[in-house]
């Protein structure tokens, strides 16, 4: 290709954020330096898969709420946060991105192939497993997933509380989205909510119950797309169904929530507006 003369635009950070001696100060409060020194009360594996995810991974930097300022917080009671209008679940409770009761093997298959049984990654996660995650050895998955499943499983407080709704309310919506789902989930995820081939199961689907409905509601209303790996070379899709208004979709989200023995809470169309 001929070369071009393409002359760089001025950035657009505010008045604070472009002055870059602020960055010291901030570096000052937030970053500590140093090397990682192996835990001596756990083994090499252990220690190796530590490494890599506080450290080269950084998969806190999505899974770990920010403060204010935008550094990460610590401890073992963190919830997630919001990337790229998606929810990164927290890796310290089993109901959301947690470990902690799924066997070695199936935590390796999801993080290296993006599928493990009628589990799969979606959003942002999907472009980490295509562009990093498959290509890690054997032996760099097995550590990060025996770091991650020893992690506390601990009860997080949603970042976003559910609003109350009435009964009155909330009936009308399931009757909404039972008419939604019949006519444009059922067909691949099954009348029961168990799934087929080409969709999961949404009875006890751990996305579908977390507190926070938001990936629940950007897949209905954008998609859901595993990536395509070696393990999982043809990913079965979910179209989008953008079609739908923001009352539908909170109503047939609130159907599969609260159907085939799923418990969640309701989803209010001022939520699934905040996400559009």
């Amino acid at each position: 290709m001929p070369a071009v003369e393409q002359e760089l635009p001025d950035h657009r950070l505010g008045s604070l954020a472009s002055r870059r001696s602020l960055l010291a100060v901030w570096q000052a409060l937030f970053f500590t330096p140093g090397t990682y020194e192996a835990n001596p009360q756990h083994d090499a594996v252990w220690n190796r898969g530590a490494y890599l995810v506080e450290g080269l991974g950084h998969c806190m930097a999505c899974h770990a709420e920010r403060n204010r300022f935008g550094a990460t917080r610590s401890g073992q009671n963190i919830a997630g946060d919001y990337v790229q209008g998606w929810y990164a679940p927290s890796f310290f409770s089993s109901r959301e991105a947690g470990l902690q009761t799924w066997s070695q093997e199936k935590s390796a298959a999801l993080l290296q192939h993006g599928k493990a049984g009628d589990a799969a990654v979606l959003g942002p996660m999907a472009d980490i497993v295509y562009d990093s995650l498959q290509h890690l050895s054997d032996d760099d998955i097995h550590a990060m997933v025996s770091y991650l499943r020893s992690l506390p499983d601990t009860d997080i407080e949603p970042r976003r509380r559910p609003l109350r709704l009435s009964q009155a309310r909330v009936d009308t919506m399931l009757d909404v989205g039972r008419q939604v789902y019949d006519r444009s989930c059922k067909d691949c995820h099954g009348r029961q909510g168990r799934g087929t081939e080409a969709a999961a199961a949404l009875a006890g689907n751990r996305t579908v119950l977390m507190a926070d409905p938001t990936n629940l509601v950007n897949t209905i209303r954008y998609g859901g797309y595993p990536p395509s790996t070696e393990g999982n070379p043809r990913p079965f899709g979910m179209p989008p169904f953008n079609d739908l208004s923001d009352a539908e979709i909170a109503a047939v989200a609130t159907y599969i929530r609260q159907s085939w023995g799923n418990d969640a809470a309701p989803v209010a169309t001022s939520h699934v507006r905040q996400d559009n």
